[in-house]
């Protein structure tokens, strides 16, 4: 009885050992969007990130504080997207490591500008000759 009770405490024990190694098949990717001009959080910008071992990708937007996060994302190398309406659009690359969460540096999205050209179109009239006349005759069809 005691071989057998001992038995079972040793295999409980490596069960119980093993449980987070095959729990752990996944990682975490966040960070935070700014505009570059102040540094102050940007809401409402369209994250989404892209890479081999997520078909089809995932997106979302940033909350309040400018925050995004990615939980229980597979191993591997992704490519992350910042979208914001009169913003330019910027990307980072990121690898998203087993059992770990990786940080982005903030991303910092600058104001669109835009530049007014103006074009001034002058219609020239040409210029009547009133000391020539002519009478014209037009042969028809």
């Amino acid at each position: 009885m005691t071989k057998r009770l001992t038995f079972l405490v040793v295999l409980s024990v490596f069960a119980w050992l093993s449980l987070p190694a095959e729990g752990a098949e996944t990682g975490t990717l966040r960070g935070t969007v700014v505009d570059a001009s102040n540094q102050t959080p940007l809401e409402g910008v369209l994250v989404s990130i892209r890479g081999e071992a997520l078909p089809g990708g995932r997106s979302q937007f940033t909350n309040s504080r400018g925050n995004y996060w990615f939980p229980v994302l597979p191993p591997g190398q992704y490519r992350v997207t910042f979208e914001k309406e009169g913003y330019q659009t910027k990307g980072f690359d990121a690898y998203v490591r087993l059992d770990q969460t990786t940080t982005l540096p903030p991303a910092q999205l600058e104001l669109l500008t835009y530049s007014a050209e103006v074009i001034e179109i002058v219609e020239s009239i040409p210029p009547i000759d009133n000391t020539q006349s002519a009478i014209g005759e037009n042969v028809g069809e």
